[in-house]
């Protein structure tokens, strides 16, 4: 008897869980919270056009750093799908052939193609385009070339601008 009156204590009642307020209130907090958080992962897409970005400029950077550290022509050839394929030409500046591609040359990344997110493409007029840089690190081919990438899930566009002088990327 004794047993059965020690389980029916309300002092071990209270211990019991949740209740059914208590879980309603929950859930509702967590769908509301998933309201708000959800447009947020959407504009997570328009980092990747500026990250691209930022790629492609350190990819023409290391180009023309290349191309004066090797003292070689270095080339950089830009298509719309398969972008930023980087080469260098391995005989001397006064032997040069005078076209692109040369012999592949790696990026930091440990590859010598850069890849565009599914949603970015390059846009720019007369793809494909090449940028080659003499061993002083001017550009010979491109100079002065304006580089559009296309976001196609916002429509935003960004450009990159190679300066004709110096080979400067901004």
């Amino acid at each position: 008897m004794s047993i059965l009156v020690a389980a029916s204590s309300p002092r071990l009642r209270r211990y019991g869980g949740f209740t059914l307020v208590e879980l309603v209130v929950v859930m509702v907090m967590v769908g509301i919270l998933a309201a708000v958080a959800m447009p947020r992962f959407n504009q997570l897409s328009g980092y990747k056009d500026v990250g691209y970005r930022d790629q492609i400029k350190a990819v023409v950077a290391h180009a023309r750093k290349s191309a004066v550290a090797r003292r070689r022509f270095t080339c950089v050839v830009f298509n719309a799908s398969s972008v930023a394929t980087l080469s260098a030409e391995l005989v001397t500046p006064a032997a040069h052939a005078g076209s692109c591609p040369y012999t592949a040359l790696n990026l930091p990344s440990g590859t010598s193609t850069l890849t565009p997110p599914s949603n970015v493409t390059i846009t720019s007029p007369g793809l494909p385009l090449t940028i080659q840089f003499d061993a002083e690190g001017r550009p010979t081919v491109g100079g002065g070339t304006t580089i559009i990438l296309t976001d196609s899930s916002s429509g935003s566009t960004s450009s990159l601008i190679l300066e004709a002088e110096t080979g400067y990327v901004h």
